[in-house]
């Protein structure tokens, strides 16, 4: 669990965006043939704590590092978005949710790492970041598409009403 919980924390490091536990435990199992085990007496000496202190300190460690800036996961972006939607009657233009989040959001996003394009077509990271996290609310069921097929909106479901209710 350890190597799991180390790819999870790095990949939101790097990236901004947190992997859900399954999809790196998929990873890993489909490319097994790829590690390879070592005993644990091989670690040096440092290495071997109990109680997994060895990984909290890690975590402490590469938590100061990482955060040059404050960063949001896409997983911590889903509240802002249901609540956006639902502001605006329960559905609305994906243009006014993301100006809705930039506003509020402002002082993360200002970041000079939110504002370098990601993208073709010079698509801001927090712009992106916002549309994966939606991809992540309409895969939970939070957002369905629009009932009149309107390309470009975003509407609440449910599910996401009761998410934002629960919260």
């Amino acid at each position: 669990m350890l190597l799991v919980d180390l790819m999870t924390e790095e990949t939101r490091k790097l990236c901004g965006v947190e992997p859900e536990i399954d999809q790196v435990k998929k990873i890993f199992n489909n490319n097994s043939d790829k590690f390879q085990s070592l005993p644990q007496n091989y670690l040096p000496k440092a290495r071997q704590k109990t109680n997994n202190s060895y990984y909290s300190d890690i975590k402490r460690q590469t938590k100061k590092k990482s955060r040059q800036g404050e960063k949001i996961t896409q997983k911590e972006l889903i509240p802002y978005i249901l609540q956006s939607i639902k502001n605006h009657g329960g559905r609305a233009r994906n243009k006014v949710v993301k100006e809705d989040i930039y506003n509020k959001l402002k002082h993360i996003f200002e970041q000079s790492w939110y504002q370098e394009t990601v993208t073709d077509l010079n698509v801001p990271r927090w712009g992106h970041h916002i549309d994966w996290a939606r991809n992540l609310a309409k895969d939970r069921g939070y957002i369905k598409k629009p009932e009149r097929g309107d390309r470009g909106f975003w509407e609440i479901s449910d599910l996401g009403r009761k998410y934002l209710d629960s919260r």
